[in-house]
């Protein structure tokens, strides 16, 4: 049996620390939603999915890259996509399940959301 096991650190605001980590998860979430914005816009128009290596080296390019170059590391930007990658791919699996089983859901499945500002 696999068992996850999960490490909490509450970083308080009076820590010297949060304020960079809350700068981190700016950057971060601003990276999922752009290419998120990205994704979606492909997948509405053409009907087709941005890939986590195709995002990757579309954000890699010039004059797209402001919010990959932002991250603290490169591990932390292709994290964040990883994370997109998955969701969009939930998503996929979701709709999949959703027309076979409609019973099962309460409604058609929606695509990934933009993360708050």
């Amino acid at each position: 049996m696999k068992v996850n096991r999960v490490e909490k650190h509450i970083i308080y605001p009076k820590n010297s620390y949060y304020q960079m980590l809350d700068e981190y998860c700016f950057k971060s979430k601003n990276l999922y939603n752009f290419a998120n914005y990205q994704i979606r816009q492909k997948f509405c128009k053409e009907g087709k999915y941005i890939s986590y290596n195709q995002m990757d080296k579309l954000l890699k390019q010039e004059g797209m890259d402001n919010d990959y170059r932002n991250m603290p590391t490169a591990q932390s930007a292709q994290q964040t996509l990883k994370l997109l990658d998955k969701n969009w791919k939930s998503f996929f699996k979701a709709i999949k399940d959703w027309n076979k089983h409609k019973e099962k859901y309460t409604g058609r499945p929606k695509l990934p959301n933009y993360l708050p500002k």
